[in-house]
């Protein structure tokens, strides 16, 4: 692997390992995943729609 996939590797492991450690604390980590799964949802329906109208 190149100099540059494995700083991004690294970065993933790293930002992994965070919210590993935040999950952790949190009183139910389902609704904090759900939030985001829910939040990527709304970007992704923003974006299919700015494509069908641009």
């Amino acid at each position: 692997m190149d100099g540059d996939l494995m700083s991004l590797m690294s970065e993933a492991d790293r930002a992994l390992g965070r919210l590993d450690g935040v999950t952790s604390i949190l009183p139910n980590p389902d609704l904090f995943v759900a939030m985001y799964v829910r939040h990527e949802a709304v970007l992704e329906l923003a974006d299919r729609r700015y494509a069908k109208h641009a």
